[in-house]
């Protein structure tokens, strides 16, 4: 795909597929993991109402840590409140393990997410964002390719989080 016909996203243009070097991250409720795994339905597709593929952060633009600062930003959609990053770990496997273990059933598409400057309250952009689409049966596999990644320092995340909501909320009250 040539730079002008690549999809833009807000100001972060989509670098298409991933190439074969470099991790992707997911975080998954640290309560569901059991010996070290993630369980198969936190790799399943989104709600029908969300497009299609599985959220992923990709390492050019993330980290464990700035992952987990992404969760704590956003509002949980039915309690009306943020999400607290400390329940919440972070898996990460490598692009050519994932393509080792699936081959050519599936896509991995960096697909930024960009809603405004600055981002709605509780809703924040996100430069690392990817799909992984594939069918069901890719996505169990998964379960085996992504490893826990080392625990970032909560408390770092959590005054990042603190410092950036409260900016926010002194935006929304100009």
């Amino acid at each position: 795909m040539d730079e002008i016909s690549e999809p833009l996203t807000g100001p972060y243009p989509s670098e298409g597929e991933l190439p074969l070097h470099g991790f992707v991250f997911r975080h998954i409720l640290t309560e569901s993991i059991k010996n070290s795994f993630a369980p198969e339905n936190q790799f399943n597709p989104r709600l029908p109402e969300k497009p299609p593929g599985l959220s992923l952060n990709w390492d050019k633009y993330s980290s464990p840590e700035s992952t987990l600062i992404q969760v704590g930003l956003q509002k949980h959609p039915i309690k009306e409140e943020f999400k607290d990053p400390s329940r919440f770990s972070v898996f990460k496997a490598k692009h050519s393990d994932i393509f080792d273990e699936l081959g050519d059933d599936f896509s991995l598409i960096h697909t930024p997410g960009f809603k405004s400057n600055p981002p709605p309250f509780g809703f924040p952009n996100n430069r690392s964002h990817t799909d992984l689409n594939g069918d069901e049966e890719v996505r169990i596999k998964l379960r085996e390719v992504f490893k826990i990644a080392e625990k970032p320092d909560m408390d770092s995340v959590k005054n990042t989080v603190v410092s950036i909501i409260s900016e926010w909320k002194k935006n929304l009250e100009k």
